[in-house]
């Protein structure tokens, strides 16, 4: 695929996102766009289909008429992440997806956000001038 078809696939799947958004679209014509891009998730299918649910996944997974079919893809989506070897960049970008459909729950953002504080406001010493840097590399990914 042309570098300029990518470009067209990606700007159309957004507008189709919005489109969705603002019910000018069945959500029947976004999830099997989107089931079309989990059948062939190689390559530009991962980000056009992570495009669109970072797009459109928090209105599809909430909204009554589309939310179960929205989920299961949604599911699928982190069970291929599991078992595809993906690169990091598509990895990343799959992580980004699931998580604007589904965020985490406020306590742990609240937790992690309590201990950058600390690592943060950590007297400066000498030695110890890598400790946050080095402590914000164990935070949890997930």
């Amino acid at each position: 695929m042309s570098e300029r078809n990518k470009r067209k696939q990606t700007r159309n799947v957004r507008f189709l996102a919005e489109l969705a958004k603002f019910k000018l679209a069945p959500p029947v014509l976004t999830l099997g766009c989107l089931k079309t891009c989990l059948d062939d998730f190689q390559h530009h299918s991962v980000d056009v289909a992570c495009l669109l649910l970072e797009s459109a996944g928090r209105f599809l997974t909430r909204s009554s008429e589309s939310a179960a079919r929205a989920n299961t893809l949604v599911d699928i989506l982190w069970r291929l992440k599991k078992a595809k070897n993906l690169d990091a960049h598509q990895n990343t970008l799959v992580e980004n997806a699931y998580y604007q459909c589904r965020p985490p729950t406020t306590s742990a953002v609240k937790c992690v956000s309590a201990y950058i504080c600390v690592c943060v406001a950590l007297p400066p010493l000498s030695h110890s001038l890598s400790l946050p840097f080095s402590s914000q590399r164990t935070l949890p990914g997930e």
